[in-house]
């Protein structure tokens, strides 16, 4: 499970109260990005089979303790698999207890994938988690863009 740390900057008072986020792309490879103002941003990828998904899941939250977590809600479309795996991941965010979102692909990515990320990541799952968590904080009225690193970083 990599992770990267991104230097802080001074941010300003409206980013600074803001929620610490772990967003979650479900998938063979999960995604999934952490970001809050005092903490910074961090990314990486997991995955496995069966049980490990919500294990994996589980150390995350551990990890970070995050006040809100966001999981993109799949297409009906997805397969069996990624269903699964995505059932997997909720258990894991449900025992938790604290708030959750699922966001569809076609919310986030149409406002997000205009944007260049703000830093290099490995794979599509992190960036789709990191475009995720910024749209969430974009939506609730966190940032005034939906990537807007100086806001965070």
């Amino acid at each position: 499970m990599g992770t990267k740390k991104k230097p802080l900057k001074p941010v300003p008072k409206r980013a600074a109260d803001g929620p610490a986020v772990l967003a979650i792309d479900p998938g063979w490879t999960t995604g999934w990005a952490y970001m809050a103002p005092w903490d910074g941003v961090f990314t990486g990828t997991f995955g496995g089979d069966g049980v490990e998904y919500e294990a994996e899941t589980r150390k995350l939250i551990k990890r970070f303790a995050p006040d809100q977590i966001v999981i993109e809600r799949m297409p009906r479309e997805m397969d069996q698999r990624t269903g699964a795996i995505t059932a997997l991941i909720e258990n894991a965010v449900v025992a938790y207890g604290k708030g959750h979102s699922r966001i569809a692909p076609g919310e986030w990515k149409p406002v997000t994938n205009k944007h260049a990320l703000p830093f290099e990541m490995e794979t599509q799952h992190e960036k789709d988690a990191f475009r995720m968590g910024m749209f969430y904080l974009y939506k609730c009225h966190f940032i005034p863009r939906p990537i807007d690193m100086d806001e965070l970083l």
